[in-house]
């Protein structure tokens, strides 16, 4: 009679009794109106005006219905900080940094997709990137350093793009890049050093452009640059360097501009095979310490910007440079004891810098640059040849020659050309500087310890030296007879260690020293009256070390004499 529902509910306490279901205190979340009250709550006990089904927090009326975020930065210092950013977030987009510090797990993070900068930290504690898999884009810089737990990138699988840098460096345990294949475009730098475990950069095979550098260095597993099939273009420099296990680069055949520096240094490559296409190194060009055999996948290489640095390889030849005909920087060749010939620079027409050959022991002919019309100098130190035949087209405006231990004349030199500075330096078998004839003037000339030279036949036209004249430590040289017409000297002049030279008959003509006068060390000079005419010396006076030269001779040359400097005069002969 009082309880019409059978709801166990009597009539005064039963706001319908005909509704078991409707009476009493509401009950939140089940979809019935227990109070027969529309104004009491029941899916949105908070009031934010979102029900139940799609409220993040029914209690709290800060959180609604989950929605897109952009946040100014985020920093990550504990695992539940990672859990509490996706917390009612469906698309997470930081401006600026996101820092991965003190955690071990971002697989909650998968609302993340843009940020600014993603940094993991040397507190990081992942091992890899699982929980990123819908970050798309990365305005500015990725970077992860000194995190000896990270051994992937998985987890960077949806990535396409890089504002700025690409950066890991000191990650001891980073074995391979395998996630990163989306990734189309880095804007900037490509920074992977110090990854001593790497064993391939597979996982960058749709990367294309790098906007920056390119710099691979102290990566001690990696054996071939597999994965970057598809780069076509470096804005920057190529860098690859003391990548001890390194033997193929033939991922790279795709590569057809560098627009910096390609440097290869310190590797185990044999072969340059993969460099087939490439046509502009806009820098400079390094090859050095590595077992490379051949240049000649480096046929299309029609232009280099800056300086050629060639060491420590082990090819014979340099077949493989024919399609340059010009270069921007140095010409530099060194240390290389397989090298015999130069053949492969036929084309070559200019060289905007000097040229080095040094260190090339069993290089016995210049012959390869007889079309080389321009060159800012020639540096020729440890070489094999024995004459000069190969540079008879080239003029040299400075020549420089060290330890040559086999030449024997300058023949192919043409000074006439505009050859102005000469050095030759510990040429023990040159013994004939004839192809200098015709020489009025230099700016500066040296020859010294030259063990076999006894004339200076060649010398008889040079009327000055602008600069330093040095003869030194020139053990057979007999006289100086064939410098008849010089007349002056406008730096140094050294006369020091020529031991059989017993007077300086040849020198009547030379009227000033711009410089230091020094005559030393000279055991059988007994006579320097030649020198009576000569009219001042500019700098300081030396007469030292000259056992049979008496000091009436010296008197008769200070008579009249204008010294601007000091004299210093000892150690020399009696009366």
């Amino acid at each position: 009679d009082d309880d019409l529902d059978g709801d166990g509910r009597l009539l005064v306490d039963d706001c319908d009794d005909t509704d078991p279901l409707r009476g009493g205190e509401e009950i939140p979340y089940d979809g019935i109106d227990q109070d027969c009250d529309p104004t009491t709550l029941d899916d949105d006990l908070d009031g934010d005006g979102v029900l139940v089904a799609e409220d993040c927090d029914d209690a709290d009326p800060v959180w609604g219905a989950p929605g897109p975020v952009t946040l100014p930065y985020l920093v990550l210092a504990r695992n539940r900080d990672v859990a509490e950013a996706c917390f009612c977030v469906t698309e997470l987009r930081v401006e600026g940094v996101v820092a991965v510090g003190a955690v071990n797990d971002l697989s909650a993070l998968t609302c993340l997709t843009r940020t600014g900068d993603l940094s993991i930290t040397p507190d990081a504690r992942v091992t890899d990137l699982t929980g990123l898999e819908n970050l798309v884009t990365i305005d500015r810089d990725l970077e992860a350093w000194e995190t000896p737990s990270l051994t992937s990138l998985h987890g960077l699988d949806g990535l396409t793009s890089v504002g700025r840098d690409f950066w890991l460096s000191e990650l001891p345990n980073l074995v391979h890049l395998d996630s990163a294949r989306q990734l189309v475009t880095v804007q900037r730098d490509i920074r992977l050093i110090g990854l001593p475990s790497l064993e391939s950069v597979d996982g960058l095979n749709a990367l294309q452009i790098i906007g920056g550098d390119l710099a691979i260095g102290d990566d001690w597993d990696l054996l071939s640059l597999d994965g970057l099939d598809n780069l076509r273009s470096v804005g920057g420099s190529v860098s690859i360097v003391r990548a001890l296990s390194l033997n193929s680069i033939r991922a790279l055949r795709s590569l057809e501009v560098v627009d910096g520096d390609l440097h290869l240094s310190i590797t185990s490559l044999h072969e340059l095979d993969g460099l087939e296409n490439l046509h502009t190194v806009g820098g400079e060009l390094y090859l050095q310490d590595s077992p490379i055999q051949s240049l000649s996948p480096l046929s299309g290489l029609m232009d280099v910007g800056g300086d050629i640095t060639l060491s420590s390889s082990a090819f014979g030849d340099l077949t493989g440079l024919d399609g340059l005909t010009e270069t921007q920087g140095d010409l530099i060749i060194t240390s290389m004891s397989t090298l015999t010939s130069l053949q492969g620079l036929d084309n070559l027409e200019q060289i905007n810098g000097v040229l080095y050959l040094t260190g090339l022991p069993n290089l016995e002919s210049l012959q390869g640059l007889s079309n080389v019309r321009v060159v800012d100098g020639v540096n020729l130190q440890t070489l094999g040849v024995s004459t000069l035949t190969g540079l008879q087209n080239m003029p040299i405006p400075r020549l420089y020659i060290e330890h040559c231990e086999q030449l024997t004349s300058l023949d192919g030199l043409n000074p006439a050309l505009g050859t102005t500075e000469v050095t030759v330096i510990d040429a023990a078998a040159l013994v004939d500087l004839s192809a200098l004839a015709g020489t009025r003037s230099l700016e500066r000339f040296r020859l010294q310890s030259l063990d076999a030279l006894q004339s200076l036949h060649g010398l008889e036209d040079l009327i000055q030296v602008r600069t330093e004249l040095f003869l030194q430590n020139l053990g057979m040289l007999r006289s100086v007879e064939e410098l008849a017409n010089l007349t002056s000297v406008g730096g140094l002049l050294e006369l020091w260690q020529l031991n059989r030279v017993t007077d300086f008959h040849g020198l009547e003509n030379l009227r000033t020293v711009g410089g230091d006068l020094e005559i030393g060390n000279n055991p059988r000079l007994a006579d320097i009256g030649a020198l009576e005419p000569l009219e001042s010396v500019a700098g300081d006076l030396f007469i030292t070390l000259n056992p049979r030269l008496p000091r009436s001779s010296i008197d008769l040359v200070l008579a009249d004499l204008d010294v601007g400097g000091s004299i210093t005069i000892f150690a020399n002969g009696g009366p």
